[in-house]
C-alpha cells in the first residue's frame, strides 16, 4: 500500500473521529439547554404555586377579618387589616394573569376570581352593615358572605393544586432530562478516550510502517557515503511504496553518477594537456602585445602634441577674430559717435543762426527803445519849462501861489529824476547795442567754425567707414584660418582618439592575456585536482 494511501486512510479516519468528538460537546449542550429551560419552566411554576397559596391565605385573612370586624362590630378592623388582604389579593391575581397568558384554563379562573373577589369584598361589607343592624340579619348576611369566599378559596385551591401538579410534572421532566444528560456526557468521554485511543494507535502504526523502510534506506546511504567514493554500491530495495521508489531512485543517481564521474575523469586529462599548450600560446600573445602597447604609447603623444598644437592655433585665430570683431564693433560704434555729432553739430549751427537773428532782432528793439527814450527826454524837459514857467507864476501871485509854486519844485525835480534815468537808460542802450554787434559778430565766426567742425566729422565718418570694411575684411581671413584650424584640430583629436582607443584595446587585450595566463595556469591546477578528486572515486 503506497505511503499516500495509508496518510489519506488515517487522515481520514482522524477527521471522523474529530468531527464526532466535536460533536459530543454540541450534543451536551443542547441537552443541557434543554435541562435549563425545563428548570426555568420548574421554577416558574413554583413561582406560580408560591402566589396561589399566597393568594389563598390573603383570601383567608379577608374572610377572617371581615367576619372578626362584623362580629365584633369593629371597622377599624376591615380598614387596617381586611382591606390591605384584599387588595394583595387582587394584585397576586393581576400578577398570575400576566404569568398564565399561555394557559387558557387557568386564565379562566384567574379571571373569574378576579371578578368574584369583588363581590365577595361586598358581601361582606352587607355582612358587617347587617350585624350593626340585628344579629339575625347579620346571620343571613353570613352565609352568603361564606358561600362567596369559600367558592373564592376553592378557586384558589384548584389552581394551587393545577401548579403544584405542573410542578411535579415538571421536575420528573427535569430529572429525566438530567439523568439522560450524564448519560450522554458519560457516553461522550468513554467514546472520545476510545477515539482518542485508536488514533494514537493509528499513529504508531503508521510511524512504523513509514520510518522503517526509512532507516533501512538512510542506512544503506550512509554505508554508500562512508564507503570512500566506491560507486560500485547499491541500495536493497524492497517493496512498492514512496521510499522504496526513492531507493530505485537514488540507485539510478548512482549509476548516472557513476557514468558522469567516468567522463570527468578523461576530460580531466585531456583538460590538463590542453591547459599545458594554452599557456604556452597565451605568453607570446602576451609579449607582442606588450610591444604593440608601447608602439601605440609613442603613436599616441606624437598626436596629442599635435592636437594641443592645433588647438593653440585655433585659440588663437578665435582670439584674434573676437579682437577684429571689437574692432569692427568700436570702428561701427565710432561711426555712429561721429553721424551722431554731425547732426548735433547742424542742430548747433542752426540753433547758433537762431540766436543770431534773436541778437540783431534784439538790436532793433534796443534802437527802438533809443527813439522812445529820446522822446522821455524831449517830454522830460518840456515838463522842466513848464514847471520853471509855473515858479515864475507862482512868484508873481505872492502868497496865493505859493501851493501852486511847491508843486511846480516837484514837478521840476521829478523832470530832471526823469531826465537823468532817461540818460542812464540811453547809455545802457548804447551798451546793449555795442555788445549786441559783438555777439553777431561772435555768433557768425561760431557759426562758420561748426560748419568747418561737421565738415570735418563727415570726412572722419568716410574714414571710419573704409576702416570698418577692411576690419571686417581681415576678420573673415581670420574666421577662415579658425574655422580650417578647428577642422585640423578635429581630425587630430579623432586621430589622438582612434590612437587611444588603439591603445586602450591593447592594454586592455595585454590584460586580458595577462588574465587568461594565469587563468590557464588555474585550470592547469585545477585540472590536476580534478584529476585527483576523480581518483577518489572507484568505478
Amino acid at each position: 500500500m503506497k505511503i499516500v494511501t495509508r496518510l489519506n486512510i488515517a487522515l481520514g479516519t482522524t477527521c471522523l473521529i474529530v468531527v464526532i468528538c466535536i460533536g459530543i460537546p454540541f450534543v451536551t449542550v443542547r441537552g443541557l439547554s434543554e435541562v435549563q429551560a425545563k428548570l426555568s419552566t420548574y421554577e416558574q411554576l413554583n413561582q406560580e404555586t408560591a402566589l396561589s397559596q399566597e393568594l389563598q391565605l390573603q383570601v383567608s385573612n379577608v374572610w377572617q377579618f371581615i367576619t372578626d370586624a362584623s362580629l365584633t362590630k369593629d371597622k377599624e378592623v376591615i380598614e387596617k387589616e381586611a382591606k390591605p388582604a384584599y387588595d394583595a389579593s387582587l394584585k397576586i391575581v393581576s400578577k398570575m394573569l400576566e404569568l398564565n397568558k399561555d394557559e387558557s384554563a387557568n386564565a379562566a379562573r384567574l379571571k373569574e376570581m378576579q371578578k368574584s373577589l369583588p363581590a365577595m369584598w361586598e358581601s361582606g361589607i352587607r355582612m358587617f352593615a347587617a350585624y350593626a343592624q340585628s344579629q339575625q340579619a347579620g346571620d343571613r348576611a353570613m352565609e352568603e358572605y361564606d358561600k362567596a369566599c369559600d367558592s373564592a378559596i376553592k378557586a384558589a385551591a384548584d389552581i394551587a393544586a393545577s401548579k403544584m401538579k405542573s410542578g411535579k410534572d415538571q421536575m420528573t421532566l427535569v430529572s429525566s432530562g438530567t439523568s439522560s444528560l450524564a448519560r450522554r456526557v458519560s457516553t461522550g468521554g468513554l467514546f472520545s478516550a476510545a477515539m482518542g485511543l485508536v488514533v494514537m494507535a493509528l499513529m504508531l502504526f503508521l510511524r512504523r510502517s513509514i520510518m522503517r523502510p526509512l532507516g533501512a534506506i538512510l542506512n544503506e546511504v550512509r554505508l554508500l557515503a562512508g564507503g570512500e567514493g566506491d560507486l560500485t554500491k547499491r541500495v536493497d530495495v524492497k517493496g512498492n511504496d514512496e521510499i522504496s521508489e526513492i531507493g530505485r531512485a537514488l540507485n539510478t543517481f548512482i549509476e548516472k553518477l557513476h557514468g558522469i564521474i567516468s567522463h570527468v575523469c578523461v576530460s580531466s586529462q585531456h583538460l590538463a594537456s590542453s591547459a599545458i599548450e594554452l599557456n604556452s600560446t597565451s605568453r607570446q600573445m602576451l609579449e607582442n602585445t606588450t610591444q604593440l602597447l608601447s608602439e601605440s604609447t609613442t603613436v599616441a603623444s606624437a598626436g596629442e602634441e599635435m592636437s594641443a598644437t592645433s588647438s593653440d592655433i585655433a585659440t588663437n585665430c578665435h582670439q584674434a577674430a573676437s579682437s577684429a570683431a571689437d574692432a569692427t564693433r568700436k570702428a561701427g560704434e565710432g561711426a555712429d559717435v561721429v553721424a551722431e555729432s554731425i547732426a548735433i553739430m547742424g542742430m548747433i549751427a542752426d540753433q547758433v543762426r537762431q540766436a543770431a537773428r534773436t541778437v540783431e532782432t534784439l538790436g532793433a528793439r534796443s534802437v527802438e527803445i533809443g527813439a522812445i527814450i529820446g522822446t522821455i527826454e524831449d517830454i522830460a524837459e518840456q515838463t522842466n519849462l513848464l514847471a520853471l514857467n509855473a515858479a515864475i507864476e507862482s512868484a508873481r501871485a505872492g502868497e496865493q501861489g505859493r501851493g501852486f509854486a511847491v508843486v511846480a519844485d516837484e514837478v521840476r525835480a521829478l523832470a530832471e529824476r526823469t531826465a537823468s534815468a532817461t540818460r542812464d537808460i540811453g547809455g545802457m542802450i548804447k551798451a546793449i547795442q555795442l555788445e549786441t554787434r559783438d555777439a553777431v559778430k561772435s555768433i557768425e565766426q561760431s557759426v562758420a567754425q561748426v560748419e568747418q567742425g561737421t565738415s570735418h566729422a563727415a570726412h572722419s565718418g568716410r574714414s571710419l567707414e573704409e576702416i570698418l570694411g577692411i576690419v571686417n575684411a581681415v576678420t573673415d581671413q581670420i574666421a577662415q584660418i579658425a574655422i580650417a584650424a578647428e577642422e585640423q584640430t578635429a581630425t587630430t583629436h579623432e586621430i589622438s582618439g582612434n590612437i587611444s582607443n588603439l591603445k586602450g584595446l591593447a592594454q586592455f587585450n595585454n590584460n586580458a592575456l595577462h588574465e587568461t595566463s594565469i587563468a590557464v595556469g588555474d585550470v592547469s591546477s585545477q585540472a590536476e585536482q580534478l584529476k585527483n578528486l576523480v581518483g577518489q572515486f572507484r568505478l
